[in-house]
């Protein structure tokens, strides 16, 4: 089960699970953006149409998902708002409004327990279960002008680690996946040169991330590879963080 499936990583990340044989369900707000990912793949894909921020759509999805493949062997969380507010996406902390950290924190953290409550019971069940969950570079190398989305994002992995603890005996294993700058449709519609440049000149490998670099990390976590892993971050920024 892929949160966010219909553009960017969530996209990515889907295809190349379903390339790699996984049967996918690939889960959004954006219904149309996921009937694509199926016609994309020549894999077995499902799209449920989904928004992570009401439990209640996130229960049926995961209902949806149960009823279609049989069991859930992993959810990967990929959903989340990153710039919020045509007007004016960045602005000083002390600007941000009460309305624009409700929508970081309604989906990316509200989200992010939603699909975890809604899918870790079952995984519980069989005996087995992988969880990755996405949070961001920003947590490590907070970027200036978006406070309430590194907050939101710090969270993820708050809410990783513990879930890891408390779910570990059951066969689970939580960990997430910490991206740098990547170049999804959405960051490149808002991406100055300057802005490229500057942070591909900043990146040790040389140029910025795209989707695609995602599904590695992604598949081996939700591999038998990663068994005896739980509770980790695991930074794709092409050595950005340590560069800084």
């Amino acid at each position: 089960m892929v949160t966010g499936a219909a553009n960017g990583i969530g996209r990515a990340v889907a295809l190349g699970l379903a390339a790699h044989g996984a049967a996918v369900v690939a889960t959004d707000l954006d219904g149309e953006g996921c009937e694509a990912v199926v016609a994309a793949s020549d894999g077995r894909v499902l799209a449920v149409e989904s928004d992570v921020s009401d439990p209640a759509s996130v229960e049926g999805a995961a209902d949806r998902t149960l009823e279609w493949g049989g069991r859930i062997d992993a959810l990967v969380h990929c959903a989340a708002v990153v710039l919020h507010g045509v007007d004016e996406p960045r602005r000083p902390w002390d600007q941000w409004r009460d309305v624009d950290w409700d929508v970081y924190l309604s989906v990316n953290v509200q989200g992010a327990w939603n699909v975890c409550r809604s899918v870790a019971p079952h995984m519980a069940a069989q005996g087995y279960g992988k969880i990755v969950l996405f949070s961001s570079q920003a947590v490590g190398a907070p970027p200036a002008l978006l406070a309430p989305y590194t907050a939101s994002k710090a969270a993820v992995i708050g809410l990783m680690r513990s879930l890891a603890v408390e779910v570990g005996d059951k066969g689970i294993r939580v960990n997430a996946i910490a991206p740098g700058l990547i170049l999804t449709d959405r960051v490149c519609a808002g991406l100055t040169d300057d802005y490229g440049e500057a942070q591909r000149a900043r990146t040790p490998l040389g140029r910025l991330g795209a989707p695609e670099d995602l599904v590695g990390p992604v598949m081996f976590f939700v591999s038998e590879q990663s068994d005896f892993v739980t509770g980790q971050v695991l930074t794709v920024d092409g050595g950005m963080v340590f560069a800084l």
